[in-house]
């Protein structure tokens, strides 16, 4: 389309169409995601997944406010990539959410976050996407309060 012009979004969803009979190959790269799903209820049949971004192809500008944790969009990882099984440093891009079927996970677990590092993406994910979760927080500490009452 024309820069600046705006097409629906049937027509920027829209699945090509291809013939049957025809293969249709498509290449792909294994990159390390964050799962963000210990373990799944079952409600989607894929898992819930965060990329990563290398710190490599960023700006130095970029690379130093994702290293002073001062970007909102983004959770460095530390200066040890190897701790969580990278080449390079690295960090969680928090808006870059993304759906992959179990089928697609090549390998086991390289490293697992602490739950403050997981609480602490969490929370940026809920900013990011602007998420109101009043209610469902309102609905936990109700039912929180009511099971210590019983006791």
């Amino acid at each position: 389309g024309v820069r600046g012009s705006h097409r629906s979004v049937s027509s920027l969803t829209a699945a090509p169409r291809v013939p049957r009979g025809v293969e249709l190959a498509i290449g792909a790269k294994v990159r390390p995601v964050l799962l963000l799903q210990d373990r799944p209820l079952g409600r989607l049949p894929d898992l819930v997944a965060l990329k990563l971004a290398r710190l490599g192809k960023l700006s130095a500008t970029a690379r130093a406010r994702i290293v002073a944790q001062r970007s909102p969009l983004f959770w460095f990882l530390g200066r040890d990539p190897a701790r969580y099984g990278l080449r390079q440093e690295a960090a969680i891009d928090v808006a870059s959410i993304v759906r992959i079927h179990p089928s697609a996970i090549t390998g086991g677990p390289v490293a697992l976050l602490d739950d403050d590092v997981m609480a602490e993406v969490g929370e940026r994910l809920a900013r990011v996407l602007d998420l109101d979760l009043s209610a469902l927080v309102r609905r936990e500490a109700a039912a929180i309060l009511r099971e210590a009452l019983d006791r």
